[in-house]
């Protein structure tokens, strides 16, 4: 049980890096903007590992950021990972169409267009989407932004802000139900790629990527 003298605070943040914006692909599937083949920002994580105590800043995908944790708080990783659900199924990568326990945003008027070309690999984005839905925190991206939240084995997921404001979602479990509903409908053996917008201006998007 976590000490609540000693509760981690967890602020995400996204860094905007010298005003960077990536191509979309939208009208063609199999579409690799110039842009996400060289460079993909990157979210930074504040977190406070005691009260009153100094921010600890982290730039990386929620995969590197377990990594971190790990490795230099570990008395401090289930304070901001919930490990039961990074680690509880103990089917983690065994299948791309394992159903949500919980519903948490609404993609299902929305469609998920799919890609033929720059494609993830199943398994990786499976474990990407349990970490999602592990880590605590509500994630906010700033307007047009774009971010790579998750990466291994050079298979990425993307979320990316087309409104005109500021987004903050309740959880990365929202993330992680955008990825979902396009390895429900994209999917191909143990390959699926693709992107999916929600009606409220953000989007998800499964591709390659380098990790």
């Amino acid at each position: 049980m976590t000490n609540p003298n000693m509760q981690t605070k967890l602020i995400i943040s996204f860094l905007a890096i010298l005003g960077f914006r990536e191509a979309f692909a939208t009208t063609v599937p199999n579409q690799v903007s110039k842009t996400s083949q060289l460079f993909d920002a990157l979210p930074e994580w504040n977190i406070k590992t005691s009260p009153g105590g100094p921010v600890v800043s982290f730039n990386g995908t929620v995969e590197a950021l377990f990594a971190y944790m790990d490795s230099e708080y570990p008395e401090h990783l289930s304070d901001v990972f919930d490990l039961d659900v990074v680690f509880g199924s103990g089917e983690r990568g065994q299948k791309l169409d394992t159903p949500m326990l919980e519903k948490r945003t609404d993609f299902s008027e929305s469609d998920a267009v799919c890609y033929s070309g720059a494609v993830a690999d199943g398994r990786a984005i499976t474990d990407g989407i349990e970490y999602l839905r592990g880590v605590r925190g509500q994630p906010s991206l700033p307007v047009d932004g774009s971010y790579l939240v998750s990466c291994s084995q050079n298979s990425g997921i993307k979320w990316h802000n087309h409104s005109k404001q500021q987004i903050t979602l309740e959880s990365f479990g929202s993330i992680a139900d955008g990825a979902q509903h396009i390895v429900k409908f994209c999917r191909k053996e143990d390959k699926v790629g693709g992107v999916v917008f929600h009606h409220t201006q953000w989007g998800v998007e499964i591709r390659k990527a380098t990790c």
